[in-house]
């Protein structure tokens, strides 16, 4: 069960103030619907750690949006100056950085965004 930080708060309050079981806890809040093995497992957690946030580098590493390849992912999305067209799509960049389409998408979109909100700046000021 996925806790919010909320109910994170609450059940560790729970324990330290009123010195609750994880049983206690999940009878005292029924609308939650809260599993008291699942409320066990962070009681355990917060005796181990002394608290209830995850451990710095728990979780999936970060793999694809790294510097070189948000550099990388610039420069393919962007045609050259002295190349007008020369710009790849989303699928070639992705298949030539060998990065997934999915990371590829965000950083193009908001590389096209910075350069037409940059065109209309110009445009703007020239009128």
């Amino acid at each position: 069960m996925v806790f919010s930080k909320d109910d994170l708060a609450v059940i560790a309050a729970c324990f330290t103030e009123k010195e609750w079981t994880g049983t206690r806890i999940a009878r005292e809040f029924p609308n939650k619907k809260w599993n008291y093995r699942s409320i066990n497992q962070v009681l355990v957690k917060y005796h181990q750690t002394g608290g209830t946030d995850r451990m710095k580098g728990s979780g999936r590493p970060v793999t694809a949006m790294t510097d070189k390849n948000l550099r990388q992912v610039e420069q393919l999305c962007q045609s050259q100056e002295d190349k007008p067209g020369s710009h790849k799509s989303q699928r070639q960049t992705a298949r030539i950085i060998g990065i997934s389409r999915s990371s590829v998408q965000p950083s193009c979109i908001q590389e096209n965004a910075n350069i037409s909100s940059e065109c209309q700046c110009q445009t703007q000021t020239q009128d």
